[in-house]
C-alpha cells in the first residue's frame, strides 16, 4: 500500500491535500478512495484518478468496470456499503469471486483474470495489450521463504493471453 503520488510523481494532483488523505494505491494497478462517512447511506463525492502510464490510458470500475479517463477528478454517486476502487487500463488483475464468510473458505476457489485493456479513442477503441502478476502461497506460516509459492506473469497481446 502506498500513496497515489509514489507512482505518478508526474501529476502535480496526486500531491493535494484531498488527494494525499483519502487515495491509496494497493499494489500497481489497484486505486482505492476512501470513504469518510457512514457506509449504510448514498452519498455523492468525488475521486480523482491520475493520468496513467500512457496518455490514452485511463481506470475500470472494480465492480461494473465502466471505464474512466485518467488525469480527470470524477463525480461518483456511492451507493450504500460500497468503497469506491478503480482499475489500471493496461493491467491483468486476478480474483476470487465467490463470496464467503471468511478467507479460509476461500482457499480452494478458482481466480478469475480480468484483462483491463487500454481504450485509444484515436483508434476507435480497445488497444491489444496489458500485463499483470499472480502470488499465491498458503497464506500463513513461511513457506514461502522456502519457496513454497506460485507466481505468476501474464501478458495479454493480439487477443493471446500468455
Amino acid at each position: 500500500i502506498r500513496p497515489l503520488w509514489f507512482d505518478n510523481h508526474d501529476d502535480i494532483n496526486t500531491f493535494s491535500e484531498a488527494t494525499q488523505n483519502t487515495h491509496i494505491m494497493v499494489g500497481d494497478d489497484i486505486l482505492v478512495k476512501a470513504v469518510s462517512h457512514s457506509v449504510e447511506r448514498s452519498m455523492n463525492d468525488h475521486v480523482y484518478l491520475p493520468q496513467s502510464r500512457h496518455a490514452h490510458d485511463g481506470w475500470y470500475d472494480f465492480y461494473t468496470f465502466d471505464w474512466k479517463t485518467g488525469g480527470l477528478d470524477h463525480e461518483l454517486r456511492l451507493p450504500a456499503y460500497s468503497v469506491p476502487m478503480y482499475m489500471r487500463a493496461g493491467s491483468i488483475i486476478s480474483r476470487k469471486m465467490r463470496r464467503r464468510r471468511s478467507t479460509q473458505a476461500m482457499d480452494n476457489d478458482p481466480y478469475t483474470v480480468f484483462v483491463n485493456c487500454a481504450i485509444d479513442p484515436a483508434e476507435g477503441g480497445m488497444m491489444a495489450h496489458a500485463s499483470g502478476r499472480l502470488f499465491i502461497d498458503a497464506g500463513d506460516g513461511y513457506e514461502h521463504l522456502k519457496g513454497e509459492f506460485l507466481y505468476m506473469k501474464f501478458d495479454y497481446r493480439y487477443r493471446t493471453l500468455k
